[in-house]
């Protein structure tokens, strides 16, 4: 059976190659290509690319793949690292690693994009948490531990979820529920699309004051 300490380190790994999954879905074109699906039967993505199709692997560290069974042809690896490139036969893709820092870090700031316009009520947190990660499932503790309201309250809160069909579950495992934001749904998505919108705004804020304090520090 595997340590806590092991679980931990694979959780972390499979939530940082999402990461980098989501990165390149949302910047694909930068690097020339075009999203057709993602996560087919054997791949990550299949892109276009010059009307030519490609299947493609997500992997964190090039080296990452010769570890993990692929058991169908993959076309071209994307990477962040290089290590264990030389190994590998097949083309391989390295992401711009200061870019995708930069989309990270303004990821991370939309934990209460909502928030900060709709003010801080237990609806509006747990739509804040759910729309910063979008596409992962989570139990209605997992909700509970991370927004820290109290149970009782995502009780009271939860029919209206339920009621604009803002969330969907996704799998059950015994007495466990699995839970995600609903992204079929309009309302859910114009939310996402907010959320991403005002962290950018509040970004862009930061950095104009930023400048604004380093023009004034210079010196004459």
């Amino acid at each position: 059976m595997a340590s806590k300490k092991e679980i931990n380190v694979q959780i972390g790994h499979v939530v940082f190659e999402k990461e980098l999954q989501d990165y390149f879905e949302a910047n694909s074109k930068k690097y020339g290509y075009r999203v057709v699906k993602r996560k087919g039967r054997g791949f990550d993505f299949l892109l276009k690319k010059n009307k030519h199709l490609v299947k493609a692997e997500v992997e964190t560290l090039a080296e990452n793949f010769l570890t993990h069974k692929h058991s169908y042809n993959i076309d071209l690896l994307i990477v962040l690292s290089e290590r264990g490139k030389e190994k590998i036969s097949i083309p391989t893709l390295v992401i711009n690693e200061e870019d995708f820092k930069k989309w990270v870090g303004t990821r991370q700031k939309r934990v209460d994009a909502l928030s900060r316009i709709f003010g801080s009520n237990a609806l509006i947190e747990i739509l804040d948490f759910l729309t910063l990660y979008d596409g992962y499932e989570y139990t209605k503790t997992d909700i509970i531990r991370n927004t820290g309201i109290s149970r009782r309250t995502l009780y009271e809160v939860w029919p209206v979820l339920e009621r604009f069909d803002l969330v969907k579950e996704t799998k059950r495992v015994g007495r466990i529920v699995l839970y995600t934001l609903n992204m079929e749904n309009p309302i859910a998505k114009k939310l996402d699309e907010l959320s991403k919108e005002i962290a950018i705004y509040m970004g862009h804020k930061i950095a104009e004051k930023e400048k604004a304090k380093a023009e004034v520090e210079v010196p004459a």
